[in-house]
């Protein structure tokens, strides 16, 4: 029973630091732009710009942008998601070539950009969640005696997680599963798939390729803040013991 117990209160207290670190990677993420200047260079962004802006059934002149302008809308669209979606039909580009300036997104793009934002927020409350909950299972396990796993075997249960996901991704298809993701949380009348002859957000973001880098820096940063975490509060769980 006493075995029982002490693995069922790691787990909640493994999950819940993951949660709130899941949450802090994606706060830091967001204030680098989620690397996009990086990433702009490794997916040769700007070809794909140049290759697809000028046949947008919508906007005019994107193709005559440079990629200053394209960091700065990109963190326009990502301060707009963490504020409720708020500022994304003020994001305009300067097409330099004919001295216009023009909104970036259309209408459904700022409709399906602030279900983000709303998917955002329910990250943040869950990462919050996590947190509280990791606390109190702390708190619990110092009262009661409860030893937090070995480092050790919270590294390799967490590993362990990760490469069943990946290997479910690998197996399912990353876009397939993209895509099954979009259709599960986003409204069903809400439009979230974009041609790039549609959509300037696509063509920038070369969608859906961008975000498969994206989600391994998130992941990469989480696993090292829960590993960091872990590490600590076993410590402080050390000390307390010798008190």
């Amino acid at each position: 029973m006493a075995s029982l117990q002490k693995v069922v209160t790691n787990f909640l207290f493994s999950s819940g630091l993951f949660l709130a670190s899941f949450f802090l990677a994606w706060q830091i993420s967001a204030i680098s732009n989620f690397m996009y200047s990086t990433w702009y260079e490794v997916l040769d962004l700007d070809q794909v710009i140049i290759k697809y802006a000028p046949n947008n059934k919508y906007k005019n002149g994107f193709e005559n942008t440079d990629k200053h302008q394209h960091i700065e809308l990109f963190a326009g669209i990502v301060k707009a998601i963490q504020h409720n979606g708020d500022g994304l039909k003020q994001l305009r580009y300067i097409d330099s070539k004919n001295k216009q300036t023009q909104t970036l997104l259309t209408n459904a793009e700022v409709v399906h950009l602030r279900d983000v934002a709303h998917l955002v927020n329910t990250f943040k409350y869950i990462g919050g969640i996590g947190l509280v909950v990791a606390l109190i299972i702390f708190a619990l396990m110092c009262v009661k005696n409860i030893s937090i796993s070995t480092f050790k075997r919270h590294l390799l249960g967490g590993v362990g997680m990760v490469l069943l996901v990946s290997v479910v991704v690998l197996v399912v298809g990353p876009t397939k599963i993209f895509y099954l993701g979009h259709e599960l949380v986003f409204p069903n009348n809400h439009q979230w798939f974009f041609y790039f002859e549609e959509s300037l957000m696509s063509t920038m973001m070369k969608a859906p390729v961008l975000f498969g880098p994206i989600a391994c820096q998130l992941l990469l940063l989480t696993v090292l803040f829960w590993m960091f975490s872990l590490f600590v509060l076993q410590k402080v769980q050390q000390k307390l013991k010798r008190v």
